[in-house]
């Protein structure tokens, strides 16, 4: 018998909660809510700028004597001009330039198992593939990029892009 006269109050009281849950809901839903609205917040007269540039109230005092200076002697007179040396100018021969258009960078291999990289290069027409510091005629592979290659002919240094035209 204890048992349900707890059950009862349990039951009454979970009665009296959800009934004073929807009676809110429903006195909202309807307005008749006579709670006035929340003041609105007070703002500042003014705002703090914490940008603002300020006034700038120093003054240099420009009285000492020069720091860097080693010697004391009189300043120099910087106003006179200085004589103007006219200097012959040789111009150098221009290095003649390498022709890179041998060389054509088609793709390359990746080996799963060893995530070694191939590079597959046209050279001269024949195809050459190389791993990095491999070479073929005089043609050194320094560094594969995936989309392009650097690589070293003549102790020249230049890189040379996928070709991306399809025939």
């Amino acid at each position: 018998m204890k048992r349900k006269t707890i059950n009862y109050l349990l039951g009454f009281a979970v009665f009296l909660i959800w009934g004073l849950i929807f009676c809110k809901v429903i006195a909202a839903a309807w307005g008749d809510d006579d709670t006035a609205p929340a003041p609105a917040a007070r703002r500042p007269e003014k705002v703090y700028d914490d940008f603002a540039v300020k006034k700038d109230t120093t003054k240099l005092a420009l009285n000492y004597r020069d720091p860097f200076q080693l010697s004391a002697s009189h300043a120099i007179d910087t106003t006179r001009r200085l004589p103007v040396i006219k200097v012959k100018v040789t111009s150098r021969p221009v290095p003649a330039r390498t022709d890179w258009s041998f060389i054509k960078y088609s793709g390359y291999i990746a080996n799963p198992a060893t995530r070694k990289i191939i590079s597959i290069l046209v050279i001269n027409g024949r195809s050459a593939m190389l791993r990095e510091g491999e070479t073929a005629e005089n043609v050194k592979l320094l560094k594969n990029m995936r989309d392009s290659v650097k690589i070293s002919f003549k102790n020249k240094i230049q890189y040379i892009s996928r070709n991306t035209a399809t025939l």
